[in-house]
């Protein structure tokens, strides 16, 4: 035999034993590995691409609810902190400032007790002026009763002197006319009836003298009762009434001046019971807080100093929390307001819902006033609020509801709806590819290639 026929071939360097001497086999591998990676990029592809556009179920969905924030109203030291997170107890938080500026208080206090003194000092001054009317009404009364007197003491003279002048007359046109009738007859001489007439016209002219002066006095008496007083011998009582009245202005304005006064003291007493209020909220502040609700978290602590307007606690209501759910835009028009969709919140179970509102997009202010923020979205997608028809809490070991879901990721699935999200079946299909994985190290072998065989008959 030929030496070279002899030697045994050797296997080709690269290939596997079993298709050394078969390079069609070989052939056949490669393709079947390519056509594999092949569908399976196709596959990952598809599943990341088509399930999102088309998806009735949206795992990427937080409980969110809107948030209220407990602030510190003043400046100072917490001097009170029961705010717990998680707790559903009513907080209690107290601040306490000890360097509160007085200087405002200060400078009331000096007002009000320079309006005070001015106060007392005009009403010292009213008084005095008012007990020195009083003298001088009494003075006038005095001599307006004596000047009353000598008045109508005069009025008396010269009404008897008017009553005898009256007579004088009377007797005096008597003798006149006998001396005229005696003249005629022949019996006197003319220069006695001449002499006769003269004395007449003299009684009457001293009678309407007389007259006169009475109707002077009985004028300068109703004058003086009348409270005026005229004539020189009244001019120290008429001096007297002038300085009464001129007191009695004075009185006056003292009286307007005091009122003022007064008025300017209550304004400051008002100002002062103010201010005293302001320092005494500004010294101590208890922060109150709303009627439901639990804290989320807490951003102080015992101690601590704050500033006005931080942020002393969080606190959300547990019955008003919704659900932030991220879809295709495509599915806008099936998840409209008033649709209905299925909430698996996990540990808390699963819950029906009712979606509120559709949003295009949100913003960072908008964010602030709840919870937590909202997902970001990606491009042609937005946001579905859902309200679930009870509050998702998570159960305690006991049974009861435990604390509010708020921030938990949960699962929203359109009801009726048929396309999982492409996480969803990834999921499950690592659970149950862990779940035979696991079952088939447990059970007999028997039992292991039967559950085999009818997975892969059910697939």
């Amino acid at each position: 035999m030929d030496a070279k026929a002899a030697r045994p071939l050797k296997p080709d360097v690269g290939k596997p034993a079993g298709i050394a001497t078969n390079p069609g086999s070989w052939i056949n591998l490669k393709r079947g590995i390519a056509l594999t990676v092949s569908a399976t990029l196709a596959a990952l592809i598809l599943t990341s691409v088509l399930p999102p556009l088309v998806a009735d179920q949206s795992d990427r969905a937080v409980v969110n609810a809107p948030v209220s924030l407990l602030t510190a109203p003043i400046d100072g030291e917490v001097t009170l902190l029961s705010a717990r997170a998680g707790s559903d107890v009513h907080p209690r938080i107290e601040v306490v400032n000890k360097r509160v500026d007085r200087s405002t208080l200060i400078t009331l206090d000096g007002q009000f007790n320079d309006a005070q003194s001015r106060l007392t000092a005009l009403r010292a001054e009213r008084e005095g002026e008012v007990r020195f009317v009083s003298d001088l009404t009494d003075e006038i009364a005095r001599q307006t009763t004596a000047i009353e007197d000598r008045y109508s003491q005069q009025v008396l003279d010269l009404q008897a002197q008017i009553g005898s002048a009256g007579a004088s007359v009377e007797e005096k046109r008597l003798v006149a006319g006998r001396q005229t009738d005696m003249v005629a007859r022949n019996v006197a001489a003319p220069a006695m009836a001449k002499s006769a007439a003269q004395q007449y016209s003299a009684s009457k002219y001293q009678k309407d003298s007389v007259t006169s002066k009475l109707v002077q006095k009985q004028a300068q008496l109703d004058s003086i009762r009348h409270g005026i007083f005229v004539g020189d011998d009244v001019h120290d009582i008429a001096t007297l009434v002038q300085k009464k009245n001129d007191m009695t202005l004075d009185i006056e304005r003292l009286s307007i001046k005091e009122a003022q006064v007064t008025s300017e003291a209550a304004v400051r007493a008002r100002l002062i019971l103010a201010e005293n209020m302001r320092l005494a909220s500004l010294e101590h502040s208890a922060v109150s807080t709303p009627d439901s609700g639990e804290v989320l978290s807490v951003g102080a602590s015992l101690g601590r100093h704050v500033t006005a307007g931080d942020t002393l606690a969080r606190m959300v209501d547990c019955d008003n929390s919704f659900v932030v759910a991220i879809f295709s835009y495509r599915q806008g028009g099936n998840l409209a307001p008033g649709t209905r969709v299925s909430i698996d919140a996990g540990p808390s179970g699963k819950q029906a819902g009712t979606v509120m509102e559709v949003l295009p997009k949100t913003s960072d202010k908008v964010d602030e006033t709840y919870a937590v923020p909202f997902p970001q979205t990606e491009r042609r997608e937005l946001y579905v609020l859902v309200k679930p028809d009870a509050p998702l809490r998570s159960q305690t070991a006991d049974g009861g509801p435990g604390t509010c879901d708020v921030g938990r990721w949960v699962t929203v699935t359109r009801q009726n709806g048929w396309v999982p999200s492409t996480s969803m079946l990834w999921h499950l299909a690592s659970r149950a590819l862990f779940w035979n994985t696991a079952d088939a190290q447990t059970r007999p072998a028997s039992t292991r290639f039967a559950s085999v065989a009818t997975t892969g008959r059910s697939h």
